[in-house]
C-alpha cells in the first residue's frame, strides 16, 4: 500500500466518491482507488466505473471473476488506499 498510513473508509465515503480521478471500490475489506486502472480493465472502463462505490466481494466469490481472485488482488495492490470500516 505504498507505505502510506492506512485510512479507514466508511461505506458512505465509498459510495459517494465516484469520478474519473477518485473511483473507489472495496474488495474483501480493502479499498482501492481504481481510477488509474479503469483504462487497463479488459472489459472496458465503463463497466468498472459503474461498479465504483460498491463492495465487490460477491463478484470474486460467485461471479465471473471468482477464478481471478488472487491475480486481481496482486494487480490491484498498488491501487489500495485503505480499508473499509465495518
Amino acid at each position: 500500500m505504498n507505505n502510506r498510513p492506512i485510512k479507514e473508509f466508511t461505506q458512505e465515503e465509498l459510495t459517494t466518491t465516484k469520478n474519473y480521478s477518485i473511483c473507489l471500490v472495496s474488495i474483501f475489506g480493502k479499498v482501492y482507488n481504481i481510477a488509474k486502472y479503469l483504462p487497463k480493465h479488459p472489459g472496458g472502463d465503463n463497466i468498472l466505473f459503474q461498479a465504483a462505490g460498491d463492495i465487490l466481494d460477491e463478484v470474486f466469490t460467485d461471479g465471473n471473476h471468482r477464478n481471478l481472485k488472487d491475480k486481481v488482488a496482486g494487480m490491484l495492490a498498488e491501487y489500495q488506499v485503505g480499508v473499509l470500516k465495518r
